[in-house]
């Protein structure tokens, strides 16, 4: 007999071995020795009119570090998809152990516990990872730019994919729950 689930569980193992190849290659910096790209303000740079007649407007400025010092390197792993790789592992072998409940008896309280528990997991590992995306950014930017010309965050964009995940898990929790009290009354009226 085929376990159920296989194919999620191959699915869900799949991702924790790519996360964590992809881990070591952040790490490890595959992709050179210059930092990612991130945008600065033009003032910071000293840039003419290349002409009287032709008016020069430049609204940001891509900058990357070439041969970049410790920090910067640290900084710059903060800053890219490290905090999401790592903040998906947790989430991955929470949803492996919620799959060997499910598979056996899906209306437990121990199901929606796990649930519960995985709808938090992604909320607060979700938040963090962004959070520190966007620090690990800002304190790069704060190593070339001066502090009166850095620009307050702009350039960021914030990814929530992780709040709907996490509220649907929460949600889905609560079914599970409801579907536990149900078959407990079930079982007491017969």
């Amino acid at each position: 007999m085929a376990r159920p689930f296989a194919l999620i569980r191959g699915l869900l193992w799949a991702m924790l071995v790519g996360n964590a190849v992809a881990i070591v290659s952040i790490v490890l910096q595959f992709d050179g020795p210059a930092t990612r790209r991130f945008d600065v303000a033009p003032s910071v740079l000293a840039v003419g009119q290349p002409s009287p007649s032709t008016e020069l407007r430049v609204q940001a400025v891509s900058v990357t570090i070439q041969d970049p010092g410790g920090a910067q390197t640290l900084l710059d792993l903060l800053a890219g998809p490290l905090p999401f790789a790592l903040a998906t592992l947790p989430m991955i072998g929470y949803a492996l152990r919620i799959l060997d409940r499910i598979a056996t008896q899906p209306f437990t309280q121990a199901t929606a516990t796990g649930l519960r528990r995985l709808g938090a997991v992604v909320l607060i590992a979700g938040a963090a990872s962004e959070a520190i995306r966007a620090v690990g950014l800002y304190l790069l930017e704060s190593t070339v730019v001066p502090a009166s010309e850095r620009m307050v965050m702009l350039d960021y964009t914030f990814s929530v994919w992780w709040v709907m995940l996490g509220l649907l898990l929460l949600a889905f929790a609560q079914i599970i729950a409801y579907g536990h009290r149900l078959r407990t009354e079930l079982d007491q009226v017969i």
